[in-house]
């Protein structure tokens, strides 16, 4: 992989008045301005970082993510989360070499266990679908958690992933870091009770671990053999409407997979000839009667806009992690 250099970052922000912006476009060196802007609450970015504003043509660049999504109300909820976060620091450990010192584990501020691994010790390149070759590894992490907590509905390209030492907007609370033996140890309470100020823990400068690399770059390889299926020149025109779209269509969408489940159903109206205008129209109605709290309009404007123009396809695998597959009852055969 050529020499290239990643330094666009998309933020959101969850507004005083309870609504949310996103397509806040920036350097990564303008994040401190940021913070500023919104007060260091209620603040994200992206996953990942892009080498051009184009989030759908561009390389991305990143650390290795998982995101463990629970309601921490007490001990008993906490331990649930921490068997799955073992199961995958063991996985980690057992499969690509990485020690526990060097994982990242954060308390995202409200229900959450973040953990993330510098690319530095993984070798992680620019790639255009990065984002699936982290979805690739999630997937084999979430076979080995007993309690399934892991979030798999976070790897699609433009991610919002809440700011380290940011406060969440709705518990007051800070995304910190903790230690391994924290996470152990100490009571969810008592981290909550830390989570009160921002925390700071020293890292060291990551080296490479040679055989996390290899294995990185065998799963890797999975993903470069695909045929490029992703963008495509004409829609499919689907005259049938499987049962995995019919449930995105009349479920209720509650925010965290509102974007993810948009572009989807974008994606789908588009393989069946609709107009754009149409497809708009459709996705209107859809979010102001099926988001548990809709999205602005501007959002599904461009996410129309973005299925259409930038011609890409929302395929099986991706709809799979927002909706139920029933294979028996699929018209497509799949």
């Amino acid at each position: 992989m050529e020499n290239v250099n990643c330094n666009f970052i998309e933020g959101g922000a969850s507004l005083p008045n309870g609504s949310f912006i996103r397509n806040l476009f920036m350097k990564i060196s303008d994040i401190t301005d940021f913070r500023i802007k919104y007060n260091n609450r209620g603040i994200y970015t992206t996953a990942y970082r892009y080498s051009e504003e184009n989030q759908y043509e561009s390389l991305l660049d990143g650390d290795l993510y998982f995101d463990f999504d629970h309601d921490l109300v007490n001990d008993e909820a906490f331990e649930v989360v921490k068997k799955d976060v073992f199961a995958t620091l063991k996985y980690l450990k057992s499969i690509f070499g990485i020690p526990d010192e060097v994982v990242d584990i954060y308390f995202s501020g409200k229900k959450g266990i973040h953990l993330v691994i510098d690319k530095g010790y993984i070798g992680i390149e620019p790639h255009s679908d990065l984002n699936q070759i982290f979805r690739v590894i999630a997937e084999e992490v979430y076979n080995v958690c007993p309690n399934k907590t892991m979030d798999m509905k976070i790897y699609d390209r433009r991610r919002l992933w809440r700011l380290g030492n940011s406060q969440h907007h709705e518990s007051g609370l800070y995304k910190i870091p903790i230690t391994l033996d924290e996470l152990v140890n100490e009571s969810i309470g008592n981290i909550k009770e830390m989570a009160k100020n921002q925390r700071f823990l020293f890292n060291p400068t990551p080296t490479l671990i040679h055989k996390a690399n290899l294995v990185y770059k065998r799963k890797s390889q999975k993903i470069n053999e695909r045929p490029k299926s992703r963008k495509f020149s004409k829609p499919l025109k689907l005259d049938v409407v499987p049962p995995c779209i019919e449930e995105l269509l009349n479920g209720v969408v509650q925010k965290g997979q509102r974007n993810n489940t948009a572009i989807a159903l974008a994606s789908f109206f588009r393989q069946q000839g609709i107009s754009e205008s149409d497809c708009l129209a459709k996705m209107e109605n859809w979010n102001e009667s099926q988001c548990s709290e809709p999205l602005p309009n501007r959002e599904i404007e461009t996410t129309v806009r973005q299925a259409y123009r930038g011609e890409y396809k929302y395929g099986c695998s991706g709809i799979r992690t927002l909706s139920t597959c029933n294979k028996k009852k699929c018209p497509l055969g799949r």
